[in-house]
């Protein structure tokens, strides 16, 4: 568990950080989303997360890795993300990398790239608290 109330974003292709606050995501879909994050790790398999968005999950070396993917889990995913927590007063850090833009992603449309984000949010925070 964390004590820390914001991580760090980190797109990796455009290099853009923002801060991600704790209080920015929405409590119950942090509880809806902990047990398919952790159904996906334990058992290593693609877990639907809501909104046609679908992830498998990982922990190596003590950092957690996802892929996601929009519609089913198939071929190259949206993005992969690295959630890395952090140490004494330094923040975690969750680093995404865009695998697959939208434009050229069947199904995605803008409005739904925040939702692509906001889902990665979720994602680190339901593993860090």
């Amino acid at each position: 568990m964390t004590t820390t109330r914001s991580l760090i974003h980190r797109t990796v292709e455009t290099g853009h950080v923002q801060p991600s606050p704790l209080a920015d995501v929405d409590p119950d879909i942090l509880e809806q989303i902990r047990p398919l994050l952790h159904e996906s790790i334990k058992g290593d398999i693609p877990v639907h997360v809501g909104a046609d968005y679908w992830i498998t999950a990982s922990l190596d070396d003590g950092q957690l890795h996802v892929w996601i993917w929009h519609t089913e889990p198939r071929g190259q995913p949206l993005v992969t993300m690295r959630v890395t927590r952090g140490v004494g007063c330094v923040a975690p850090v969750l680093e995404v990398s865009i695998t697959s833009l939208p434009a050229v992603a069947p199904g995605v449309d803008p409005a739904g790239v925040q939702a692509l984000e906001d889902l990665e949010q979720h994602l680190a925070w339901a593993w860090l608290v």
